[in-house]
């Protein structure tokens, strides 16, 4: 049955909870870290998702998460091409748009750039102590190792400009000048 202007359909769509948003904005980000981070691989990684699900996809490795709405809680799990289990654990998806995880809180989108490193790089989990805690002498990027830390996407690193970088003909000052 079809509704009209003057008969409006009686079914109606349940209203997401603060949790199911949480969750669908964490699978977001990464989706869009797991893309940005492809752009300089030769084989481009891809996020799989189902409601309560989402897996990272990359060469030789597999993170799965499977989210509980009722507790706010995610097991995760990353296994290599042959199915051995390479590191499993748990978070919780707080309603302040936090993770906790092993006593650390962190936000949602540093978070996700942790989980595609840790899909990206499987010698990320090699020692990798995800309970650590960050302090405050500790870079953002606590949970990376050292070869990640400074590379992540949430952190941009410039080299000293040069006078006429991004104009072809010059710098901005250089504009309207008769070339010499």
């Amino acid at each position: 049955m079809t509704a009209t202007a003057a008969e409006p359909m009686n079914e109606s769509l349940p209203e997401p909870t603060l949790e199911s948003e949480l969750w669908f904005s964490f699978v977001s980000l990464l989706r869009s870290y797991t893309a940005a981070a492809g752009l300089n691989l030769d084989a481009m990684p891809h996020v799989e998702e189902a409601e309560n699900s989402v897996a990272i996809v990359a060469t030789g490795v597999r993170t799965e998460m499977q989210f509980d709405p009722a507790t706010r809680r995610v097991e995760f799990q990353m296994r290599n091409d042959v199915g051995t289990l390479l590191t499993s654990g748990s978070f919780e998806i707080l309603l302040d748009g936090t993770i906790e995880i092993g006593g650390t809180t962190k936000d949602l989108d540093h978070a996700a750039i942790d989980f595609v490193q840790l899909a990206l790089d499987p010698g990320f989990v090699s020692g990798h102590d995800f309970s650590r805690a960050e302090t405050t002498s500790q870079k953002a990027m606590a949970l990376a190792p050292e070869a990640l830390k400074g590379h992540g996407f949430s952190r941009a690193e410039t080299a000293p400009r040069k006078e006429g970088a991004l104009a072809p003909e010059g710098s901005p000052s250089q504009i309207g000048r008769e070339k010499p």
